[in-house]
């Protein structure tokens, strides 16, 4: 099933390809006006749901290496270590 759904995309693709490639080159239109349109503002979207994830993903980063910055200088939120050897020696008991 799954073949042929991959045979069905591939068949797709090459009509696809036969027919809006050669279109384009010679300068036609493959899209109508409102399509052109949908595409340009789809491509807009993607560019700043992209800004976006940057963004985040630095302000993300950022934040970490402030975190890791305070625990080697030794701040308050680095936890206690912890001796499993005692804690097996009081089961032990």
């Amino acid at each position: 099933m799954i073949v042929a759904m991959i045979l069905a995309l591939l068949l797709a693709l090459l009509v696809v390809a036969l027919v809006a490639v050669p279109a384009r080159r010679e300068g036609r239109d493959v899209l109508t006006p409102q399509g052109e349109q949908l595409v340009q503002h789809a491509r807009d979207r993607t560019a700043e749901a992209a800004v976006a994830a940057r963004d985040k993903t630095v302000e993300v980063a950022e934040a970490a290496r402030g975190h890791l910055a305070d625990r080697r200088a030794g701040g308050a939120d680095e936890p206690a270590e912890i001796d499993l050897r005692e804690q097996r020696a009081r089961s032990r008991d």
